[in-house]
């Protein structure tokens, strides 16, 4: 279960949307010191969430070893708030359940299944992240390998 914490962390740095979809706000609310007047409209930024330095240490480095604990559990659903990967409470995506699990079982299948490594021309794999959007800096080139025996995958 440890590797699957490389989804959250995933989630954290590339989200699927840059922003949640736009809410309006019913009444005046001061939230966190900031005045939010009645009828205004408002867009929660994923990408400045997930990368913000006051919250992450690092935030542009992927580091899945933030997310370990001694909860055994994978949550991509956060009470905190930290990662919006399928928006919140009450008006966050009824599929997040569904989701989260056929995430889960496709990467684990994916790391069963398979032996993932380099490109033979590259000497390792840049992971870094681009800074202006929801992708990394560079392409991902792996050579996948099947890990099980041949009759075991579909034809």
């Amino acid at each position: 279960m440890k590797k699957l914490k490389i989804l959250k962390e995933a989630f954290r740095l590339h989200h699927v949307a840059p922003f949640n979809l736009p809410h309006m706000s019913t009444t005046d609310v001061v939230v966190d010191g900031y005045f939010i007047p009645k009828g205004s409209h408002k867009l929660i930024s994923r990408m400045g969430i997930g990368r913000n330095p006051k919250v992450w240490d690092k935030p542009l480095k992927f580091d899945p070893e933030r997310h370990l604990s001694n909860n055994t559990c994978v949550e991509l659903k956060e009470p905190d708030l930290n990662i919006i990967t399928f928006g919140a409470e009450r008006r966050g995506c009824m599929g997040a359940d569904i989701g989260s699990a056929m995430t889960y079982m496709l990467v684990a299948r994916l790391i069963q299944g398979f032996t993932w490594s380099p490109v033979p021309s590259e000497s390792k794999i840049d992971i870094s992240v681009s800074k202006s959007d929801l992708f990394m800096a560079k392409p991902l080139n792996a050579v996948v390998t099947p890990r099980l025996d041949p009759n075991v995958y579909p034809a």
